[in-house]
């Protein structure tokens, strides 16, 4: 391993940590436990194994609550507002290789 990737990896977890804990405060401060649902579009979701790859990696999330069915290139995700952002997800998304485009 380089010094490069593993000063990548060590950035990555940085972030997730900087990410969770800021969401972490929101959730003290908002109380609100209302979950919505985001329609997106993943330009480079074409298969099902894709979404299933999707899929497994936003499950990791807490507060992911359920996905939509499969369809190509368009993702639903809801989740709980209180619990994770939609920037995470799209976070998780472009760690995991897949690119979300911000309309539907």
């Amino acid at each position: 391993m380089s010094w490069y990737e593993n000063r990548l990896g060590k950035l990555a977890e940085t972030m997730e940590e900087e990410i969770s804990m800021s969401y972490a405060k929101m959730k003290n401060h908002c109380g609100n436990n209302a979950s919505i649902t985001v329609n997106m579009k993943i330009t480079n979701l074409n298969s099902e194994t894709d979404y299933e790859r999707v899929t497994s990696a936003l499950r990791t999330i807490k507060g992911v609550e359920s996905f939509g069915p499969y369809e190509q290139k368009k993702l639903s995700v809801t989740y709980n507002q209180s619990q994770t952002s939609l920037e995470y997800i799209v976070y998780k998304l472009s760690v995991t290789g897949y690119r979300y485009i911000n309309r539907f």
